[in-house]
């Protein structure tokens, strides 16, 4: 269990939850969900809302990944391990890019 320093609390994205909720259902052992779920967070282009897809080019772009490749190649061959560490690696880019934002403001803030 991670110190209260590291809990979760709330959203951290409207993103990452979701792939939280893919996560849970890998755990869980349901697989024909997990895909089907992930393929639709990939699929999302709501008038507000980024989706997965979106994500991946902006962060294959930005950090030299190919995040959009690992994923498509997992969801064609619905390998749960895969997925996992796909997705894996795409919150740790998110929570990387949400530090360097933090870190950015917080420099401008103290004029550096």
């Amino acid at each position: 269990m991670p110190s209260h320093s590291h809990k979760v609390i709330g959203e951290i994205t409207p993103l990452m939850t979701q792939m939280k909720e893919i996560q849970d259902l890998l755990e869980s052992g349901r697989n024909e969900q997990t895909f089907s779920r992930a393929q639709k967070l990939y699929d999302i282009n709501e008038q507000n809302e980024q989706g997965l897809n979106q994500c991946l080019i902006r962060m294959d772009k930005e950090f030299g990944t190919s995040l959009k490749n690992n994923l498509n190649d997992s969801l064609a061959s619905r390998d749960p391990m895969s997925l996992k560490k796909t997705l894996q690696t795409i919150a740790f880019l998110l929570m990387l890019e949400k530090f360097n934002f933090i870190q950015e403001n917080f420099n401008n803030k103290q004029g550096h």
